[in-house]
């Protein structure tokens, strides 16, 4: 957002602030960099808890008997920092060759979904690609 338009945003939110419209739209504005800083937290505090429950040796994927060195909030954490955004979804799966790998959905600021596929023996980022419109 240029200057010109950032200070015309500011004068209309403060005309209108006086009606009591400006906090809508101020809030948003700002409603996703809240949003973004609160998915943050709560993915720290996740990861936390979830390390405490599982240990940080190994991680087990319910229902498939797969059992991963790498948990899946450790896995989570390589994904958003390679692509920046939220994990929507994460499977441990096993691949053609017999990798064991996190398929994450990582959803960007941009509300693109990127897939970010984490080997869950090194906790490494194996690839990434954008998903196709409707999701997989």
């Amino acid at each position: 957002m240029n200057k010109r338009t950032q200070s015309i945003l500011l004068a209309a939110v403060g005309v209108l602030a006086v009606s009591g419209l400006g906090t809508s739209l101020v809030w948003a504005q700002q409603g996703t960099t809240a949003h973004n800083a609160k998915t943050k937290v709560q993915q720290k505090q996740q990861q936390k808890e979830e390390e405490e429950e599982e240990g940080p040796e190994q991680a087990e994927a319910p229902n498939t008997g797969l059992t991963a060195r790498v948990t899946i909030s450790q896995a989570a954490a390589a994904a958003t920092k390679k692509v920046a955004g939220y994990v929507n979804e994460a499977k441990l799966e096993k691949t053609k060759s017999g990798a064991l790998i996190w398929d994450m959905d990582v959803v960007t600021a941009n509300h693109k979904v990127m897939g970010v596929d984490v080997d869950a023996k090194t906790g490494k980022v194996v690839t990434t690609s954008e998903e196709g419109g409707g999701g997989e």
